[in-house]
């Protein structure tokens, strides 16, 4: 008995130490997440302190911006269909996809360019979508193809460089924003001399940029500002910003929880998205699967089997990515005035800026700084995650582009 007394203590002991010793690695783990995404951060300081110098001048000048941006949540004024009916009758059931290998001209890459040309549509503008990060043209061709060339426009789409539908040079890992540009001008030659799609007879092209693609069409028009007469509308869909991925991480330290901030460094800059079913969720898609009070659940039209297709293609499209570092150099925010509006603002056609009300990557002052650089004075909001043109809610981005263009394009 006095032998037990005696061991007793030792052995609570013994299970204190042991739970001290879990719950310490598990805070240095915290911990070390932490100033990873601290350390990324820092990578982008003097991009920061550049953009805060630029705020802080204005402020002490007494200047104020001029351009007020309004969130508008989008209400449709487009009449709601299920794909079934709209396609009803239509042409897009007989309109043929093709897949080309073209080579463009200045830069000499041989970039895939996939287009759905329904009949008679010469009397609308043609749509070019320009597709971001981890992605390429077959993003576009899923929901938005069929639907688009239901209404009579015809759709062309092309994978970037550094995809598997437009490799880069072999051994190249990241893709700079100014070879990209390059890419987009020729791409709009070949648009332009190619009777089929958009040039003798027939409307400029609305250019439609995704993610990444946004600041690639930024920089195309900074470089091109006498372009901006050139197209018939522009559409922005959750964009990174002019001002570059750099503010949307530091904001996130005080408006994320550390578990967030780590998703996006941890899917973006080590690629977990490809890999990880529940990190491209949380990135695209809108996030896990919710069980529901009836026992059903919500995938957000994002079934197991359909995420791993897609993650696939992020695996496959994300050989060589965007340098951030060579994009942060030349951001499109450097060209803005103090107002952060494009010197060619006024030149351009109409422009619709659309933010996703649950897009996990970038946040409302990101687009509303986007539709400031384009002289825009309100960002439409819709209810979709950051990839609009998949899942569940893909026709929520797709009526909103449809009202925008019949509204103020045609």
């Amino acid at each position: 008995q006095l032998h037990t007394t005696q061991r007793r203590p030792t052995t609570i002991t013994q299970t204190i130490h042991k739970e001290m010793m879990h719950r310490s690695k598990l805070n240095d783990l915290v911990i070390a997440l932490f100033l990873y995404t601290l350390r990324l951060c820092s990578a982008f300081a003097p991009l920061l302190h550049s953009n805060n110098h630029k705020t802080v001048a204005a402020e002490e000048t007494g200047h104020r911006p001029t351009t007020s941006i309004v969130t508008k949540n989008c209400h449709r004024a487009v009449t709601k269909m299920s794909l079934l009916e709209n396609l009803k009758g239509s042409s897009a059931k007989t309109t043929p996809i093709e897949v080309k290998k073209i080579e463009l001209s200045g830069s000499g890459t041989v970039a895939q360019v996939t287009t759905s040309i329904p009949k008679g549509s010469d009397d609308k503008p043609p749509l070019l979508f320009i597709h971001g990060s981890f992605h390429a043209d077959w993003c576009w061709t899923e929901h938005y193809f069929p639907y688009f060339t239901s209404l009579g426009y015809a759709c062309i789409a092309y994978c970037l460089r550094g995809t598997g539908g437009t490799p880069a040079e072999e051994g190249v890992k990241k893709t700079k924003i100014m070879d990209h540009v390059e890419d987009l001008e020729g791409i709009l030659e070949y648009i332009s001399k190619n009777k089929e799609i958009g040039g003798l007879g027939m409307k400029s092209p609305v250019m439609v940029a995704h993610s990444f693609g946004g600041p690639l069409v930024m920089k195309y028009l900074e470089k091109n500002p006498a372009a901006a007469t050139d197209f018939s509308g522009v559409a922005i869909l959750c964009s990174v910003p002019p001002s570059g991925i750099q503010p949307l991480v530091m904001r996130g330290l005080f408006t994320r929880s550390l578990r967030d901030n780590w998703k996006i460094t941890a899917g973006m800059a080590m690629k977990q998205c490809t890999t990880n079913p529940s990190n491209a969720r949380a990135l695209f898609f809108g996030g896990d699967p919710i069980q529901k009070e009836d026992g059903t659940t919500d995938d957000f039209g994002i079934s197991d089997d359909l995420l791993e297709r897609y993650q696939g293609n992020f695996q496959r499209d994300a050989v060589a990515v965007i340098d951030v570092v060579d994009l942060g150099r030349k951001l499109p925010s450097k060209c803005t005035d103090k107002d952060g509006v494009a010197p060619f603002a006024s030149d351009l056609p109409p422009v619709l800026v659309v933010g996703g009300k649950n897009d996990f990557i970038v946040d409302g002052k990101g687009n509303e700084e986007t539709a400031k650089f384009f002289g825009v004075d309100e960002v439409t909001v819709i209810d979709s995650p950051h990839d609009v043109m998949l899942g569940k809610t893909w026709q929520n981005g797709a009526d909103a582009i449809v009202s925008w263009l019949r509204q103020t394009v045609q």
